[in-house]
């Protein structure tokens, strides 16, 4: 029981860690600050199941999902791209 508790403990803190990112990749891509919202959706995106992103999805809703958050990363690269090729 208390290595099921341990384990849990240890799910719960890695997940929190990784909406802590995804909320700070919201905030800098509202600051437009593309490059650091950027790295942040790229590392929640990091996960390659397809159980886990249907669990987020139906658990937290969209905003937490992998389509949404890829949509918000591409959206980033272009502007990220547009910003550069405008100031050269």
């Amino acid at each position: 029981m208390c290595a099921l508790m341990v384990g849990i403990f240890f799910a719960d803190d890695w997940q929190q860690r990784r909406f802590a990112a995804l909320r700070y990749g919201y905030y800098y891509m509202g600051q437009r600050q593309y490059e650091e919202a950027i790295d942040l959706f790229e590392q929640y995106l990091n996960v390659e199941s397809d159980i886990y992103w249907n669990l987020m999805e139906l658990v937290n809703g969209e905003s937490y999902s992998c389509k949404n958050v890829s949509n918000c990363l591409e959206e980033c690269r272009v502007l990220q791209e547009k910003i550069y090729h405008e100031g050269v």
